[in-house]
């Protein structure tokens, strides 16, 4: 007989480094077994000591649904497993009795509720049926289905024992032996090849001329809006923004899902020339900067705070080879009188400074900010 798994040790991840650190774990703590499938993005690992397949992984190979929390019963236990997208929600067992279905539909409050994340309730199985027909009734998206766990299962819910690596993992080493075999040939070929005589260079009629670089950077004024943009991202509905900085093109946010969807992300940046990208997992808003150089005119005819009353303001600044890196752990965006201090200190203190690099990082609602500059004049005051 099939030995199904549902409750087992999971975790998963886009990061494959993370699963890794995860199998040595389960090494540790005594299993024997694991499953691993990428589902999307994200890879879903189970752990277990005596489990042939993962139900996890069969059901959602079974069913065509992009978010679904599907209910059956499996020896004398009703059995739950939700997932959103390329996200497992959760795979768990309950008692076959009133009690499980009560403690089931608790725990599934958020998974089916519509002004959540609105998944679909599959209920699988006569059994199943009986059992929920009493309290379904609240739910307009049910489905029914005749289907059970199949006696021949689909071979990428097998279990695997631990000491057999990832199918990913033996590929990266069969490719590093390849490259490195490569190398090698290629190395001893070079050392043996015959060298052809040198043959005299003419000397150049007249020196090339120096290019001259291109200015690099970004100007201080072309970051005076990010104190409103963190401010705003700050009470997103349904995401969470992780990071933002500044790039070659423009600026970007690190943003993730906790239960909203893209178009309603996008829908609380309207007309802000956002656009959503997903690469290996990680979200991220991505926008070009406004060339805008116009110094605001309150910056500039109020006087300018010194370097010490910068570091009363919070702000640390420290000598870094050719640039300054100003750091403020502790940065409040609604703070409005402070970021205009900052960007009034920079402008009048160093009017010919580019902006090398920029990140804030959340933490709450407050933010750890950090600014790299280069001061293309000169001298610098303090």
């Amino acid at each position: 007989m099939t030995a199904w798994c549902f409750e087992g040790w999971r975790h998963q991840s886009h990061d494959r480094d993370k699963i890794l650190a995860w199998l040595t774990e389960a090494k540790q703590l005594g299993f024997e077994r694991y499953s691993l499938w990428k589902c999307g993005a994200q890879y879903w690992l189970c752990c277990s000591e005596m489990a042939d397949y993962d139900a996890a992984i069969e059901l959602r190979q079974s069913i065509d649904e992009r978010a679904a929390v599907v209910v059956h019963v499996w020896q004398q236990q009703l059995v739950c497993v939700a997932w959103r997208e390329d996200v497992l929600l959760g795979a768990c067992g309950f008692s076959a009795d009133h009690t499980g279905v009560l403690n089931l539909l608790f725990v599934a409050h958020d998974w089916l509720a519509p002004e959540k994340m609105g998944c679909a309730l599959f209920i699988a199985g006569n059994q199943a049926k009986e059992l929920l027909a009493c309290h379904v009734t609240a739910h307009a998206n049910v489905h029914y289905l005749n289907i059970r766990l199949p006696e021949v299962p689909n071979k990428l819910a097998r279990f695997r024992s631990l000491r057999q690596p990832p199918a990913w993992l033996r590929r990266r080493v069969l490719a590093l032996s390849t490259i490195t075999a490569m190398t090698f040939f290629i190395g001893f070929t070079w050392w043996f090849w015959p060298v052809p005589e040198a043959q005299p260079l003419a000397k150049p009629a007249q020196a090339l001329s120096v290019l001259k670089q291109p200015k690099v950077g970004w100007h201080p004024n072309q970051i005076a809006h990010v104190n409103e943009l963190l401010s705003q991202v700050n009470y997103l509905a349904g995401w969470q923004v992780r990071r933002w900085e500044l790039t070659t093109e423009g600026e970007r946010l690190i943003v993730q899902p906790t239960y909203g969807r893209v178009s309603e992300l996008l829908g609380q940046l309207a007309d802000s020339n956002w656009d959503y990208q997903n690469d290996n997992g990680e979200r991220r808003l991505v926008r070009a900067l406004k060339d805008n150089h116009k110094v605001d005119e309150a910056s500039s005819t109020s006087p300018s705070p010194s370097r010490d009353a910068l570091k009363r303001l919070g702000f640390s600044v420290t000598p870094n080879g050719q640039a300054l890196l100003i750091k403020h752990d502790l940065f409040d965006p609604n703070n409005a009188e402070l970021w205009r201090q900052f960007l009034s200190w920079l402008t009048v203190n160093h009017p010919s400074a580019r902006l090398i690099a920029a990140k804030a990082v959340a933490s709450d609602l407050i933010w750890q900010l950090q600014i790299s500059i280069k001061d293309t004049s000169q001298g610098t005051r303090p």
